[in-house]
């Protein structure tokens, strides 16, 4: 259906002179020969470390039938089994008369078995694609219109006619194609920033291509096709802000023979097997390899559970390699679980399910760590299964469900369909706040990708807002608000408008929520927005919050300087001070930003920072609009960071805060966070409840009575109201909301007892965190029809493994507290391109990746004595214990699973010797690859916004994170920086702290005489009877104030023992 859509589409193309290359009854043959080199860093010369693999002993034969059809075959010195769809023949046929000879498409379509597989069709494809040439033998330039494998394309025709041959070159616009760019599928987990791109016009990969033909000429207009050579370049555009990489085709078919057709010479069809029309276009395959090596569900599922068990092994080894910090198994758990279905899914987790022991429980963790990051639709329903029959915790089914949506890669309207459970959870409040919320989120991303239809989306608005007017109770409102919040498109603000307007009876808080929900797309609707909150704005007598509301909904929808006129027009005359710093910090911000997304807004505003009105006192700094932020212009990064605050025009305390933090990289967001907090009333809660606790002491009541009596009334408290909204990527995925009932029903009983319980209950801890900031990939084609994909990746785990203990007397006079716990985070960032032959059955991949590795074991013991005013520090390393971090970059040559690129010499280490406390410090650093990176990140071409104000601190906290973003995108040749801290036998460091006062008696001198010792040992293979103390230090204090003097004394001494006779002493 969709192949003769598009020949129907282009019947209205010009029409086309084409050259009669092939002649009937002649059975031609060409030799192919294709090259694909995969270039991980176009500016390094080295040869090693481009990887490339070539297409050899290949011909095709080529024979005219008729004036409708061509016959063709492939033909490669490979007898295999699996090559045998590749050497089936196929045909290319003429669908009108006029293009007899005219090698076009959609003049042409190609013809191939039913059944013939997706590997070795888009080879065939490609190579037919290849043999299009147009036009006349005349001198010239001209553009035309080609099918290929991008699609239809804008082609750049140039022939040079000679005496006796054709030069012919074709230059495509690879951009324009019907496939932009020729990338076919493109997978992000972070949104263009459309602040700074047109999203019409958005560029994902730079590819060039062209074509060079020789022909030469016979008599009666006819021609011989000597030679064609093809070239294509693609590299995509991603948050690599250095060392461009790419992958090259090139494809040369050359004349070799030709002869006579014959009964013998001629191309055979099986007539029994059914064959189907085909256009040029590419087919991307749902697997890997297009069919031509399928992996079972079986395999995938046990090599998933093997490298779960590997990485688990992992996480409790103590002796990590920090030379190889490269934890690259994760990201290839998640290509492995996105090519699996539903069926092998739960599968697999069932047989993770299995079992109680540490090693599968930190299986189990991992794994379900992973499955919301991976987004196929198989993942989605499997999600929706855990949850909905409860089969895990409630803390992990909100962890599910909160990063579900940011993922997904696969949506249809039938899944969105069978997700709308998640609307209807009854149980577990926590789980259903974060469903609601993230279906919401995912009918949103369905909507934008044009999966579901208008009147699919605005049944959803519906059945959510329906769900909100049936709310009674605050926190549902709230939650559904939200959720309309998420939705944001479509009859979002019809729906909430009378909210907003008060057209019947609503809290100003939900009035409030209601605007903060429809805030996103005030941009799109700058009439609507005038007619619904001027009125708002101008009245005087509106809440303050609801009037600074509508005051930013007018400004940001604002497209002439006359709406800024009118909001200074009302401004001027103002009495209101928070209104007044509200609006000067606003302007004052938006002029000096350097943030994209206030680009338009910065152009009306700057004109009226001359007109602000006078500075209200400083103490009404609690409402404003301060936004702080960076921009690298060289390297496309940033970051901005936006506090909004409204204040309690009654008391003047902060009453509503919204900050908000988005960074960015070459056009895409890496990362959008939000955070809403509401709190009235709160001081006043928090204040009763310490009062209660301490009703005795403080006799509230007596106080009460006395200030009675003095004709002092008391002030009543104000009811507590605290919400709090999470947002990620402008979507909420947290709702909370807290009153005086719910607040009390927490804090009841003797918290001081609650707090002391939690802090004396043993515990185990065996908790895995796994996120996936930032995956970009791009599936393509090369010339020769094959798939190739560059990935741009990062994934981290942290790890936090071990027990906690408390020991306590009956008297409480001694706690001891023994934590051994280890902290590991591993981050891995790779930049990958990979290519598949197809012949051989073989990935061949150059991988530049990164590799950053923590490693932090905290074992350590309290012991405090109240009654001896005594406290000891302990803390002890096992013998042959390595910790530190190591930060390292490298690239690599895979063909298959074998490396094939050269090893790095190893760079020097420097060791140093700390005897006192036992420890090795080594320290390794590559120096040319330091001043390299040192120099980069000199480079940038910075713009910052509010240099100059009380909060420019912040300037230089931005500037921080901008730079270690800068590193973390960037992954240079050869980082390599690890420090280390090594012990061979058991360590420990024990610190001692005595604090004491003298008894003096009546006729002593002195009044006061405080004594404070401390003391540091270091003692090896403490666990034995032969523990040796190797050093000892010492510190004793001595402070005394006398009766009849205003003088005061300090003595001091220190010494150090060692056991080898070092001693010396200072006092």
């Amino acid at each position: 259906m969709q192949f003769k859509i598009l020949i129907l589409k282009l019947i209205l193309l010009k029409h086309a002179i084409g050259y009669n290359i092939l002649q009937s009854q002649i059975s031609f043959k060409y030799d192919i020969e294709a090259n694909i080199e995969l270039v991980p860093d176009v500016l390094n010369n080295n040869a090693d470390a481009i990887t490339k693999w070539n297409l050899e002993n290949t011909s095709l034969k080529v024979q005219r039938v008729n004036d409708d059809t061509i016959n063709m075959q492939i033909m490669i010195e490979n007898d295999k089994e699996e090559l045998k769809p590749l050497l089936m023949p196929f045909k290319l046929i003429s669908l009108n008369e006029s293009s007899k000879f005219l090698m076009q498409h959609p003049q042409k379509a190609l013809v191939l078995y039913k059944d013939e597989p997706i590997w070795s069709a888009n080879i065939k494809r490609a190579i037919v694609s290849l043999f299009q040439i147009e036009g006349n033998s005349e001198n010239g330039a001209f553009v035309s219109n080609e099918f290929g494998l991008s699609g239809l394309c804008p082609t750049e025709y140039f022939v040079v006619n000679l005496t006796d041959s054709l030069y012919i070159s074709k230059l495509y616009d690879i951009d324009r194609c019907s496939i932009p760019g020729g990338i076919f599928h493109i997978r992000s987990n972070i949104p263009l920033n459309y602040c700074e791109i047109d999203k019409n016009k958005a560029v994902h990969a730079v590819t060039s291509r062209l074509g060079n033909y020789v022909l030469t000429k016979l008599p009666n207009s006819q021609y011989l096709l000597k030679s064609i050579y093809a070239e294509s370049k693609s590299n995509v555009l991603a948050t690599e802000s250095y060392y461009p990489q790419f992958i090259f085709s090139k494809v040369n078919i050359n004349f070799a023979s030709q002869e006579l057709l014959t009964d013998e010479n001629q191309i055979k069809f099986n007539e029994s097997e059914k064959m189907v029309l085909s256009d040029f276009t590419y087919v991307v395959p749902l697997e890997a390899t297009g069919g031509r090596n399928v992996k079972s569900s079986e395999q995938i599922i046990e090599k998933v559970i093997e490298m779960l068990k590997e990485l688990a092994q992992y996480l409790q080894d103590k002796n990590l390699n920090f030379d190889d910090p490269y934890l690259e198994s994760i990201s290839e758990i998640f290509r492995l679980l996105e090519t699996m279905n539903y069926e092998s899914l739960k599968k697999l987790y069932d047989q993770l399910d299995i079992g109680t022991s540490y090693s599968q429980e930190m299986c189990k963790n991992i794994f379900l760590e992973i499955l919301p990051r991976v987004g196929n639709s198989a993942t989605i329903l499997l999600t929706k299964y855990l949850v909905m029959e409860t089969k895990v915790r409630s803390t992990i089914a909100v962890q599910l469900l909160t990063a579900l949506p940011f993922f997904v890669s696969e949506l249809s309207a039938d899944l969105v369909k069978e997700c709308e459970v998640f609307l209807h959870i009854v149980d577990r409040p926590d789980v259903r706040h974060t469903a609601v919320l993230s279906y919401s989120t995912l009918i949103y991303k369905a909507y934008v990708a044009r999966i579901i239809t208008s009147t699919q989306f605005e049944r959803y608005v519906k059945m959510i807002f329906d769900l909100f007017l049936n709310s009674f109770d605050y926190e549902q409102q709230m939650l559904y608000l939200e959720a309309m919040g998420n939705l944001q498109l479509g009859n979002v603000n019809k729906y909430l408008q009378p909210i907003i307007q008060a057209d019947y009876s609503q809290t100003t808080d939900i009035r409030f929520l209601a605007i903060f929900a429809t805030m996103p797309t005030a941009h799109t609707r700058s009439a609507e927005i005038f007619e619904t909150y001027w009125p708002i704005f101008n009245t005087k007598s509106t809440p303050l919050q609801l009037r600074i509301a509508a005051f930013t909904m007018l400004l940001v929808s604002a497209e002439t300087p006359g709406r800024i006129l009118g909001l200074f027009n009302v401004i001027k005359k103002e009495n209101c001070p928070h209104m007044i710093n509200f609006y000067r910090t606003t302007i004052l911000s938006i002029s000096e930003s350097t943030y994209s997304c206030l680009a338009h807004l910065k152009r009306l505003v700057l004109y009226m920072r001359r007109h602000l009105p006078p500075a209200p006192p400083k103490k009404y700094w609690i409402t404003g609009n301060y936004i702080f932020d960076y921009k690298d212009r060289k390297f496309q990064i940033g970051s901005m960071l936006q506090l909004l605050m409204i204040g309690d025009r009654k008391n003047n305390l902060p009453l509503i805060a919204f900050i908000k933090f988005d960074t960015e990289a070459m056009g895409r967001f890496t990362g959008q966070l939000g955070l809403y907090i509401k709190a009235r009333g709160l001081n006043d809660a928090v204040l009763d409840r310490l009062n209660t606790i301490n009703a005795e002491t403080l006799k509230v009541d007596e106080l009460t009575k006395i200030l009675r009596m003095m004709k002092i009334q008391p002030m009543l408290s104000t009811p507590l109201h605290l919400e709090i909204i999470i947002q990620y990527e402008g979507k909420t995925i947290l709702s909370y909301y807290l009153n005086q009932t719910t607040f009390h029903n927490l804090t009841d009983g003797n918290i001081i007892n609650r707090i002391n319980a939690i802090l004396h209950t043993d515990s185990h801890i065996n908790m895995q965190l796994i996120r996936r900031p930032f995956v970009i990939k791009h599936n393509f084609p090369t010339l020769l029809g094959t798939p190739a994909a560059i990935l741009i990746e990062n994934t981290m785990i942290a790890s936090i493994r071990g027990s906690t203990s408390t020991l306590q007397n009956n008297a409480m006079e001694q706690i001891i507290r023994n934590n051994q716990v280890d902290l590991r985070y591993s981050s891995y960032a790779v930049a990958k391109i990979n290519s598949y032959d197809p012949i051989r059955d073989i990935e061949f991949s150059t991988i530049r990746e990164q590799g950053f590795l923590v490693y932090l074991p905290l074992n350590n013991e309290m012991k405090l004595n109240l009654l001896q005013k005594f406290l000891s520090l302990s803390f002890y390393r096992k013998e042959t214990l390595t910790s530190g971090l190591a930060l390292k970059s490298r690239t690599r040559s895979f063909s298959g699973s074998k490396e094939i690129s050269k090893k790095r010499s190893d760079i020097p280490t420097h060791y140093f010797n700390i005897e006192d406390i036992g420890l090795n410090f080594l320290i390794g650093h590559n120096v040319e690859s330091s001043k390299e990176n040192l120099m980069f990140l000199f480079e940038s071409d910075v713009a910052t916004s509010a240099t100059k104000t009380p909060f420019s601190f912040v300037q230089n906290v931005l500037t921080f994170t901008s730079m270690i973003q800068l590193t973390s995108v960037h992954i240079a040749r050869d980082k390599h920086f690890i420090i280390l801290l090594t012990n061979e036998p058991q360590s420990k460091v024990v610190i001692n702290l005595k604090y004491d006062l003298e008894d003096l008696h009546a006729m002593a001198k002195e009044e006061r005489v405080v004594k404070i010792d401390c003391n540091l040992l270091h003692i090896l293979n403490y666990d034995n009877t032969h523990s040796k103390q190797l050093h000892k230090w010492e510190l004793s204090t001595k402070y005394t104030t006398f009766k009849n003097k205003a003088s005061q004394a300090i003595n001091m001494s220190f010494n150090r023992e060692s056991s080898v006779g070092d001693k010396w002493k200072v006092s």
